[in-house]
């Protein structure tokens, strides 16, 4: 009897050994999985995302100082958005999440500086092929004015999606909309 129960406690162990191993394969299988899962992640990010670097790059160009300044707003915004990409409600328009995200950071970046920043400084004007009189008119306008007018006009944002992004209610945005145009034609001396 006691060779039984000790061959029965050798072939229990070796079914314990047998069940370890099979669950350290499942854990690495399951680890694999999470690096797929992981993986598809990085892959859902780049295809959402990376379609909207040139324009972010665009904007980012009109509310930083300049070149270096813009390229790190939105290396920052990628990053934010990356960090809260588990956040991101798949189905919804990615590109206002990442405006949002930039528009937030840059005005952290305002306060922080507590300065007036330009819309484009000279050595900028290479990529945009706007009169200078036209960039003059913009940088003139109002921070708020100058914002919307760029996110309507320039990125073609709706009224709804501007408003989301600076959680401003929709007439507010329609409104800065409509005087920001009117002031820009009036600056410009158009009726």
């Amino acid at each position: 009897m006691r060779a039984n129960s000790t061959a029965w406690s050798v072939a229990s162990g070796r079914a314990t050994a047998r069940s370890l191993s099979l669950d350290l394969l499942n854990d690495n299988a399951e680890a694999d999985l999470d690096l797929k899962e992981e993986r598809s992640d990085v892959e859902e990010f780049e295809l959402l995302v990376l379609p909207h670097v040139a324009r972010m790059l665009r904007v980012a160009l009109r509310l930083a100082p300049d070149r270096s300044s813009a390229e790190d707003l939105v290396q920052d915004a990628l990053l934010a958005a990356w960090r809260s990409f588990h956040r991101f409600e798949r189905g919804t328009d990615c590109r206002a999440w990442l405006f949002k995200i930039m528009l937030n950071l840059a005005t952290k970046r305002r306060r922080r500086e507590r300065r007036f920043v330009p819309l484009i400084d000279a050595s900028e004007q290479a990529y945009f092929p706007k009169s200078a009189e036209t960039l003059a008119a913009l940088d003139a306008l109002s921070k708020e004015h100058r914002t919307v007018l760029l996110l309507a006009a320039v990125e073609g944002f709706t009224c709804r999606e501007i408003a989301q992004m600076l959680d401003l209610p929709i007439g507010t945005v329609m409104s800065r909309l409509s005087r920001a145009r009117a002031e820009l034609r009036r600056l410009l001396g158009y009726r």
